[in-house]
């Protein structure tokens, strides 16, 4: 999995590519929690996710968690059809009550 960041003012934008498992979740529930701590809206973008699994739909949500409990603004966005139903079916959004996006 690639990360790129997009940063406008106090906005960052985390750009997600290829497969969110095991082997990335770590990382990248760090990542959201540093730019979590320097912005105070964090988009994930997942247009270009092709997988998750359980480790890294687990670390987004806890780092989501932990950043909307310090009164931060937290979205997932351009999610694909498929990850979208898993999100949806997880009950995700609906847990951390955070705005959850499709791609268009």
């Amino acid at each position: 999995m690639d990360f790129q960041l997009e940063e406008k003012g106090q906005l960052v934008t985390i750009l997600l590519a290829g497969e969110l498992d095991m082997s990335v979740s770590e990382q990248l529930g760090q990542l959201v929690r540093t730019q979590g701590r320097q912005h105070e809206r964090i988009d994930i973008d997942f247009a270009a996710v092709s997988f998750v699994d359980s480790a890294g739909i687990g670390s987004i949500f806890f780092a989501a968690k932990e950043l909307l409990a310090n009164g931060k603004q937290v979205e997932i966005i351009n999610i694909q059809e498929e990850i979208y139903d898993i999100l949806q079916v997880l009950g995700f959004g609906e847990a951390l009550g955070l705005t959850l996006r499709k791609a268009n």
